[in-house]
Protein backbone atom coordinates (compact mmCIF):
# COMPACT_ATOMS: atom_id res chain seq x y z
CA UNK A 1 0.00 0.00 0.00
CA UNK A 2 1.51 3.16 -0.60
CA UNK A 3 2.22 5.58 2.19
CA UNK A 4 1.84 9.46 1.50
CA UNK A 5 4.88 11.09 3.42
CA UNK A 6 5.11 14.91 3.88
CA UNK A 7 8.26 16.21 1.97
CA UNK A 8 9.19 12.62 0.12
CA UNK A 9 5.93 12.11 -1.70
CA UNK A 10 5.69 12.84 -5.51
CA UNK A 11 3.48 12.38 -8.81
CA UNK A 12 2.48 13.76 -11.67
CA UNK A 13 -1.06 15.37 -12.47
CA UNK A 14 -2.40 17.39 -15.36
CA UNK A 15 -2.24 20.81 -15.89
CA UNK A 16 -3.33 21.93 -19.18
CA UNK A 17 -1.37 20.07 -21.65
CA UNK A 18 1.30 19.30 -19.68
CA UNK A 19 1.74 16.32 -17.02
CA UNK A 20 3.99 18.11 -14.24
CA UNK A 21 5.86 16.64 -10.60
CA UNK A 22 3.86 17.44 -7.83
CA UNK A 23 5.69 17.23 -4.25
CA UNK A 24 3.37 16.76 -1.06
CA UNK A 25 4.33 19.63 1.40
CA UNK A 26 2.20 19.51 4.38
CA UNK A 27 -0.78 17.47 6.12
CA UNK A 28 -4.49 19.16 5.99
CA UNK A 29 -7.37 19.16 7.94
CA UNK A 30 -9.92 16.54 7.35
CA UNK A 31 -6.97 14.01 5.92
CA UNK A 32 -6.55 15.89 2.60
CA UNK A 33 -2.78 17.24 2.06
CA UNK A 34 -1.11 20.40 -0.63
CA UNK A 35 1.00 19.50 -2.96
CA UNK A 36 3.28 22.31 -4.89
CA UNK A 37 4.21 22.03 -8.54
CA UNK A 38 7.90 21.74 -8.85
CA UNK A 39 8.40 21.41 -12.86
CA UNK A 40 9.90 24.74 -14.61
CA UNK A 41 9.16 23.23 -18.08
CA UNK A 42 5.73 24.26 -16.78
CA UNK A 43 5.35 28.09 -17.50
CA UNK A 44 4.09 30.03 -14.81
CA UNK A 45 2.72 27.06 -12.87
CA UNK A 46 5.96 25.70 -10.74
CA UNK A 47 5.34 26.62 -7.03
CA UNK A 48 1.96 26.58 -7.39
CA UNK A 49 -0.18 24.53 -4.81
CA UNK A 50 -3.41 22.14 -4.89
CA UNK A 51 -5.36 20.50 -2.34
CA UNK A 52 -5.46 16.38 -2.55
CA UNK A 53 -7.12 13.98 -0.90
CA UNK A 54 -4.98 10.67 0.15
CA UNK A 55 -6.98 8.61 -2.68
CA UNK A 56 -6.56 11.21 -5.25
CA UNK A 57 -2.67 10.63 -4.52
CA UNK A 58 -2.55 7.11 -3.95
CA UNK A 59 -4.54 7.04 -7.56
CA UNK A 60 -2.58 9.52 -9.51
CA UNK A 61 1.00 7.22 -8.55
CA UNK A 62 -0.94 3.56 -9.71
CA UNK A 63 -1.48 5.37 -12.79
CA UNK A 64 2.29 6.59 -13.05
CA UNK A 65 3.70 3.14 -11.85
CA UNK A 66 1.36 1.14 -14.39
CA UNK A 67 2.78 3.45 -17.22
CA UNK A 68 6.08 3.26 -16.42
CA UNK A 69 6.40 -0.38 -16.30
CA UNK A 70 4.39 -0.58 -19.73
CA UNK A 71 7.28 1.37 -21.01
CA UNK A 72 10.11 -0.90 -19.12
CA UNK A 73 8.30 -3.95 -20.92
CA UNK A 74 8.44 -1.99 -24.40
CA UNK A 75 11.97 -1.18 -23.51
CA UNK A 76 13.10 -4.60 -22.65
CA UNK A 77 11.03 -6.31 -25.92
CA UNK A 78 13.07 -4.28 -28.39
CA UNK A 79 16.55 -4.57 -26.51
CA UNK A 80 16.30 -8.36 -26.96
CA UNK A 81 15.60 -8.27 -30.68
CA UNK A 82 17.98 -9.57 -33.34
CA UNK A 83 18.98 -8.48 -37.11
CA UNK A 84 17.06 -10.01 -39.52
CA UNK A 85 14.83 -11.22 -37.45
CA UNK A 86 10.70 -10.53 -39.14
CA UNK A 87 7.95 -9.85 -37.13
CA UNK A 88 4.41 -8.72 -37.81
CA UNK A 89 3.06 -5.32 -36.43
CA UNK A 90 -0.77 -6.17 -35.87
CA UNK A 91 -3.04 -3.06 -37.77
CA UNK A 92 -6.01 -4.72 -36.15
CA UNK A 93 -8.84 -6.27 -37.95
CA UNK A 94 -6.29 -9.09 -39.58
CA UNK A 95 -4.03 -6.33 -40.91
CA UNK A 96 -0.82 -6.52 -40.64
CA UNK A 97 2.41 -4.84 -41.38
CA UNK A 98 5.63 -7.69 -41.76
CA UNK A 99 9.31 -6.37 -40.96
CA UNK A 100 12.71 -7.00 -40.46
CA UNK A 101 14.54 -6.25 -37.49
CA UNK A 102 17.39 -3.72 -38.43
CA UNK A 103 19.90 -1.47 -35.73
CA UNK A 104 19.66 2.81 -36.55
CA UNK A 105 21.46 4.47 -33.86
CA UNK A 106 22.11 1.41 -31.69
CA UNK A 107 18.25 0.56 -31.61
CA UNK A 108 16.54 -2.21 -33.07
CA UNK A 109 13.51 -1.29 -35.09
CA UNK A 110 11.13 -3.18 -37.38
CA UNK A 111 11.34 -1.91 -40.87
CA UNK A 112 8.65 -2.54 -42.98
CA UNK A 113 8.79 -5.25 -45.72
CA UNK A 114 5.01 -6.30 -47.12
CA UNK A 115 1.84 -6.12 -46.20
CA UNK A 116 -0.43 -9.87 -45.65
CA UNK A 117 -3.56 -10.33 -44.09
CA UNK A 118 -7.39 -8.62 -44.84
CA UNK A 119 -6.21 -5.06 -45.99
CA UNK A 120 -9.29 -3.27 -47.84
CA UNK A 121 -8.95 -1.67 -50.88
CA UNK A 122 -8.59 1.59 -49.32
CA UNK A 123 -5.29 0.94 -47.67
CA UNK A 124 -3.79 -0.23 -50.88
CA UNK A 125 -1.70 1.97 -53.71
CA UNK A 126 -3.93 3.07 -56.63
CA UNK A 127 -4.00 5.24 -59.48
CA UNK A 128 -5.94 8.75 -59.03
CA UNK A 129 -7.49 10.35 -61.94
CA UNK A 130 -4.38 12.33 -62.72
CA UNK A 131 -2.05 9.40 -63.11
CA UNK A 132 -0.68 9.81 -60.43
CA UNK A 133 -0.29 6.69 -57.98
CA UNK A 134 -1.75 7.31 -54.08
CA UNK A 135 0.16 5.19 -51.53
CA UNK A 136 -1.84 5.03 -48.23
CA UNK A 137 0.11 5.07 -45.30
CA UNK A 138 1.22 1.61 -44.15
CA UNK A 139 1.61 0.92 -47.87
CA UNK A 140 3.88 4.18 -48.79
CA UNK A 141 5.84 2.76 -45.73
CA UNK A 142 6.97 -0.53 -46.97
CA UNK A 143 7.11 0.78 -51.14
CA UNK A 144 8.90 4.01 -50.50
CA UNK A 145 9.91 4.09 -46.35
CA UNK A 146 13.43 2.31 -46.45
CA UNK A 147 15.67 2.74 -43.08
CA UNK A 148 13.38 6.06 -42.38
CA UNK A 149 10.25 3.88 -41.75
CA UNK A 150 11.65 1.82 -39.31
CA UNK A 151 9.79 1.85 -35.74
CA UNK A 152 9.25 0.58 -32.74
CA UNK A 153 5.96 0.05 -32.09
CA UNK A 154 3.96 -1.25 -28.78
CA UNK A 155 5.53 -4.83 -27.78
CA UNK A 156 1.51 -5.91 -27.65
CA UNK A 157 0.97 -4.73 -31.25
CA UNK A 158 3.69 -7.61 -32.38
CA UNK A 159 2.01 -10.70 -32.95
CA UNK A 160 5.46 -12.66 -31.97
CA UNK A 161 5.35 -10.57 -28.36
CA UNK A 162 4.40 -13.04 -25.23
CA UNK A 163 2.62 -9.83 -24.51
CA UNK A 164 0.68 -9.49 -27.59
CA UNK A 165 -3.05 -8.89 -27.43
CA UNK A 166 -5.38 -12.02 -26.68
CA UNK A 167 -7.93 -10.81 -29.11
CA UNK A 168 -5.12 -11.88 -31.87
CA UNK A 169 -5.73 -15.37 -30.33
CA UNK A 170 -8.52 -16.04 -33.08
CA UNK A 171 -7.30 -14.05 -36.10
CA UNK A 172 -4.97 -15.25 -38.54
CA UNK A 173 -1.42 -16.08 -38.40
CA UNK A 174 0.60 -13.53 -40.35
CA UNK A 175 3.75 -16.27 -40.30
CA UNK A 176 1.82 -17.94 -42.89
CA UNK A 177 0.41 -15.93 -45.17
CA UNK A 178 1.97 -14.35 -48.51
CA UNK A 179 2.58 -10.38 -49.39
CA UNK A 180 0.03 -8.73 -51.11
CA UNK A 181 1.04 -7.51 -54.51
CA UNK A 182 1.67 -3.56 -53.96
CA UNK A 183 2.35 -2.87 -57.42
CA UNK A 184 0.02 -0.76 -59.45
CA UNK A 185 -1.10 -1.71 -63.30
CA UNK A 186 0.05 0.59 -66.08
CA UNK A 187 -2.66 2.85 -67.95
CA UNK A 188 -4.55 2.09 -70.92
CA UNK A 189 -4.71 4.34 -73.86
CA UNK A 190 -7.70 5.79 -72.70
CA UNK A 191 -6.84 5.96 -69.25
CA UNK A 192 -3.69 7.83 -70.40
CA UNK A 193 -5.56 10.33 -72.68
CA UNK A 194 -8.16 11.06 -69.21
CA UNK A 195 -5.64 11.66 -66.96
CA UNK A 196 -3.87 14.12 -69.37
CA UNK A 197 -7.33 16.04 -69.47
CA UNK A 198 -7.60 15.62 -65.52
CA UNK A 199 -3.90 17.20 -65.08
CA UNK A 200 -5.03 20.15 -66.96
CA UNK A 201 -8.18 20.92 -65.32
CA UNK A 202 -6.11 20.57 -61.96
CA UNK A 203 -3.98 23.39 -63.85
CA UNK A 204 -6.93 25.38 -64.23
CA UNK A 205 -7.77 24.77 -60.79
CA UNK A 206 -4.54 25.99 -59.66
CA UNK A 207 -4.80 29.11 -61.28
CA UNK A 208 -8.45 29.99 -59.88
CA UNK A 209 -7.55 29.01 -56.46
CA UNK A 210 -4.12 30.93 -55.72
CA UNK A 211 -5.29 33.92 -58.30
CA UNK A 212 -6.26 35.98 -54.99
CA UNK A 213 -3.07 34.59 -52.69
CA UNK A 214 -0.74 35.67 -55.80
CA UNK A 215 -2.77 38.78 -56.61
CA UNK A 216 -3.23 37.63 -60.06
CA UNK A 217 -5.51 39.78 -61.93
CA UNK A 218 -8.84 38.49 -63.62
CA UNK A 219 -7.40 39.43 -67.22
CA UNK A 220 -3.76 37.51 -66.38
CA UNK A 221 -5.61 34.65 -64.93
CA UNK A 222 -8.24 34.16 -68.10
CA UNK A 223 -5.26 34.10 -70.57
CA UNK A 224 -3.14 31.36 -68.18
CA UNK A 225 -6.48 29.21 -68.36
CA UNK A 226 -6.80 30.24 -72.16
CA UNK A 227 -3.38 29.22 -72.93
CA UNK A 228 -4.54 25.69 -70.89
CA UNK A 229 -7.62 25.37 -73.04
CA UNK A 230 -5.15 25.63 -76.11
CA UNK A 231 -2.75 22.82 -75.09
CA UNK A 232 -6.04 20.90 -75.12
CA UNK A 233 -7.46 21.47 -78.01
CA UNK A 234 -4.03 20.75 -80.16
CA UNK A 235 -3.29 17.52 -78.45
Amino acid sequence: MTRIVVGQTTFRDIVMDYNPIFRVTRKLPGGTYEAVSEDEEVCGYAGVARRYSASEIKNRIAHEELWSGIASQRDDFWANRTVGEVLHYCNGHNDFVRGVIVLIDGQFKLKPTALVGNWSAHDLPSRRPNGDIYYPYHADKVVNGGDDAAWQCSDGCVYESPTRSSSYANGLDPRTLHPIDLTVPGMTADEQEQSARERLLLEISGIINNRHESNMPPGIALVAIGKIVERYKAS
